[in-house]
């Protein structure tokens, strides 16, 4: 996300946050999916703790100073947050290997990066399930922005599938599976987002900052990525190597037809495929002769925002984007939503909108048949997300989500931020609906119905897999959606319209799988000839962490027009209190949204959920709806599979969750099969 659109919208963040706060936000699963599961689940390795917390800012809070048990006056912090990339490499019938790195704190990463990027010191605070000591970590951040972040050295794993009982490896200098240059690139690394492997070399990758320092154990990569670091492995373990390149996000990988394939932001906001062409032996290096590479990879597609989620089908790639607020219009001052600087293969009218691509057929190279440098420019958009939501700001704030080749077609899932909607909604918005968008000027219900109307859970769609003659269907979705619309110069009003596919209802369910907390579709596979994706619930974070996080910005949501007071009244007599027709406010979701603002119950059901297509003519059954076991799971993060199991890896940055015996926070790396897990 361009820092440029963050300074324009951090006082639409700000009224958000005491927006839901104002109305006592504790989230309910009401009337919500039960599980029909179907697989055994078992835990085969977490995040550890590794450092003990003694208060914000204690110079003691390092995994350096770590000791086990933590002596009186500290508590069990565990920094691991995210599987955030996962591959599997198979070398043989019997031997093959998963990968996958971790991301640690990132909710505090992603807390601070937007208050830095508006120009805001965010004050540390502390939750009963995590703390974000911001600036006053230990770790100095040597990137373009001054202070400290709460950032630890990412791991790198390998886990062996021939010997299932043992745990992964952490990859280090001292086991031999890192060099002395990798480990320095490591501690230059945000995170380990990215993962890819054919069945002779894995590669792992991140964001990363300008940084040289090496790694003491006191410093850490820069806060806004500028730059990506690759790490190169044979699937056994031995290291090849690393090297930095010049794209500020690498995000998913997929092996199709021999060739490995790898999805990357320029840094104008456009996005890229590569194509790696190098060897095992020299990953980095380019064939002889040929000028297109750089670093062992050539540029083989070209889209109008960042390649996130990559695919393959009928000898084609398919990509799913993220645009709007993180394309190029973020990167550009002053700021024009119709800014779209890559044009070439875009439907028009799209302005950079998150979308769907798909590359040229697979054809003879001189690398045999894949994708060359020439395709690169003609690449084309199949849908975007203009084409469902009509609202346009709203649209803005919706990328694109996991995508996956499934029984012949092409399926694929939205994500939105949470409060990106509203931030969007006041960027672009902001001179007719004042009420919602200016600190000065926003009244309760003002504020209130457009951080309601803007809230988008995951929408699921299918395209038949056709390039000719594309069709998509909505499988999860709405058949009419709020829409803001100027009625003046400085006023306007929201109605309840059709979607932009002509108010056609989805063919199995409503958004968010009918939980309008799941915000996310973050990851997807198929497994014994049935498709799973993995959502984001973000509903324990809002429950555990707003009201410290509106402390931060100095808001006290017991005074003022967004009070507690005053919004809870809203809440409690809707539709009648709020202002607008009454058919927009019980439209289902909005309706569910707000029941959930209202409930003041505190035994919820949290955790991600994982939803399973038995086939490609029936609604999904939810496979699990609380984190696979552990309601802290807030997402399912990274999956793959293999004949014989389903590998999933979680998101859980609750750091400070570590008391034996109940639901821990760190990341969790599991396996579930129709058989009897090992």
């Amino acid at each position: 996300m361009g820092r440029s659109f963050l300074s324009v919208a951090s006082r639409a963040v700000r009224t958000a946050l005491v927006g839901l706060l104002g109305a006592g936000f504790v989230p309910l699963h009401t009337g919500f999916a039960q599980a029909q599961s179907i697989l055994q689940n078992k835990l085969i390795y977490k995040a550890k703790v590794d450092e003990c917390f003694y208060g914000i800012g204690d110079p003691k809070n390092t995994p350096a100073n770590f000791q086990s048990p933590c002596p009186n006056g500290a508590v069990s912090k565990v920094n691991g947050a995210y599987v955030w990339g996962m591959t599997e490499s198979s070398v043989s019938a019997s031997e093959s290997y998963i990968w996958f790195g971790t991301v640690n704190d990132y909710l505090c990463q992603v807390i601070q990066t937007l208050f830095v990027a508006t120009n805001t010191t965010p004050l540390p605070f502390k939750t009963s399930s995590y703390v974000c000591e911001f600036n006053k970590s230990q770790f100095p951040n040597p990137g373009p922005s001054a202070g400290n972040f709460d950032w630890r050295l990412p791991q790198i794993y390998r886990y062996n599938l021939k010997t299932p009982a043992t745990p992964p490896v952490l990859a280090t200098k001292s086991n031999g599976m890192l060099t002395s240059g990798m480990e320095t690139h490591l501690s230059q690394t945000q995170g380990i987002r990215s993962a890819g492997s054919t069945d002779k070399i894995v590669f792992l990758a991140g964001p990363s900052g300008q940084a040289g320092l090496p790694y003491d154990g006191s410093n850490g990569p820069a806060l806004f990525a500028n730059s990506i670091t690759l790490f190169a492995f044979t699937p056994a373990g031995t290291p090849k190597g690393s090297k930095r390149l010049p794209y500020t996000d690498i995000r998913k990988w997929v092996f199709a037809n021999g060739h490995l394939y790898a999805g990357v932001q320029f840094p104008n906001g456009t996005g890229g495929v590569l194509h790696w062409v190098g060897t095992p032996n020299a990953p980095f290096s380019c064939p002889q002769g040929n000028l297109n590479c750089d670093s062992g990879f050539e540029i083989v597609g070209k889209t109008d925002s960042e390649v996130a989620n990559l695919t393959t089908l009928n000898g084609r790639l398919y990509a799913t984007t993220w645009g709007g607020f993180n394309g190029p219009f973020s990167r550009k001052l002053p700021l024009d939503p119709s800014y779209c600087p890559y044009t070439t293969g875009v439907i028009a009218g799209s302005n950079c909108l998150s979308g769907l691509w798909v590359s040229p057929a697979f054809h003879s190279t001189g690398n045999g048949t894949a994708l060359s440098p020439a395709d690169s420019e003609n690449w084309k958009e199949t849908w975007h997300v203009g084409q469902y939501e009509p609202d346009f700001a709203t649209a803005f704030s919706i990328v694109g989500g996991a995508v996956e080749a499934y029984k012949g077609q092409i399926y694929w899932g939205t994500m939105q931020v949470p409060l990106t909607g509203y931030i969007t909604h006041c960027l672009l918005d902001a001179s007719i609906d004042p009420k919602a968008c200016s600190l000065n000027d926003a009244t309760p219900a003002g504020a209130l119905a457009a951080l309601i109307l803007t809230v988008r859970p995951t929408a699921v769609f299918r395209n038949n897999g056709s390039v000719s003659q594309p069709v998509t269907e909505s499988l999860y979705g709405a058949a009419k959606l709020p829409k803001f619309t100027a009625t003046g110069a400085t006023s306007g009003a929201w109605s309840l319209v059709n979607n932009n596919m002509g108010g056609v209802p989805p063919t199995f369910g409503p958004i968010g799988f009918g939980n309008p907390f799941n915000a996310y579709s973050w990851s997807s596979a198929v497994y014994q000839n049935r498709f799973y994706i993995g959502t984001f619930d973000w509903s324990y974070v809002a429950y555990d962490g707003l009201s410290a996080l509106a402390s931060v910005l100095g808001f006290d949501p017991n005074s003022g027009p967004l009070s507690s007071t005053n919004l809870q009244t809203l809440l409690n007599n809707y539709p009648t209190t709020l202002p607008t027709s009454d058919d927009l406010w019980k439209w289902s979701e909005t309706s569910a949204f707000i029941q959930a603002l209202k409930n003041q119950n505190t035994s919820l059901a949290f955790g991600a959920d994982l939803w399973r297509f038995d086939s490609a003519t029936v609604a999904a059954k939810a496979e699990s709806i609380n984190g696979l076991g552990n309601p802290l799971n807030y997402g399912i993060r990274s999956m793959v599979s293999d004949t014989a199991r389903l590998w999933p890896g979680t998101a859980n940055p609750m750091n400070l969750k570590t008391t034996p015996g109940q639901p821990n926070g760190g990341w969790e790396f599991r396996a579930l099969t129709g058989q009897p897990v090992f």
